[in-house]
């Protein structure tokens, strides 16, 4: 395994991790709301697209794949977070905020865009 695939493969442990904790602390009555899907009102599946795209330079097709369905970066997997990324890009609008399409590579939030979000989170924050 190359060096990029060895961070990939960590990256996708990562955030299934996450999402392992996130049905724990709901089972267990944690009440917290993440901000992201509060801000932006997203599905928990939108949220952790958007949260892959904040962590990252580049999402790939296949990355974003793993992680949200453990999946290979096959059509049917890519069609899935096609739609994802869609409905992402519609509630994300309002706030000037778009996700820029790398055609053959993935998807990316400019610095700018991710800028954005950070301001948005932390006005919330405190309100």
């Amino acid at each position: 395994m190359n060096d990029r695939a060895t961070i990939a493969a960590l990256e996708a442990e990562i955030e299934r991790l996450r999402y392992r904790v996130e049905e724990l602390e709901a089972l267990f009555g944690d009440d917290r709301v993440d901000p992201l899907r509060a801000l932006f009102r997203l599905t928990r599946i939108e949220a952790r697209v958007l949260s892959m795209l904040m962590a990252r330079e580049l999402c790939s097709h296949e990355g974003i794949g793993q992680q949200l369905y453990g999946l290979d970066g096959s059509d049917r997997t890519r069609n899935a977070h096609t739609v994802q990324i869609v409905h992402l890009r519609k509630k994300l609008q309002p706030f000037g905020i778009s996700i820029e399409t790398i055609w053959g590579d993935g998807y990316r939030l400019a610095p700018e865009a991710k800028a954005k979000v950070r301001a948005l989170l932390e006005r919330r924050e405190v309100a």
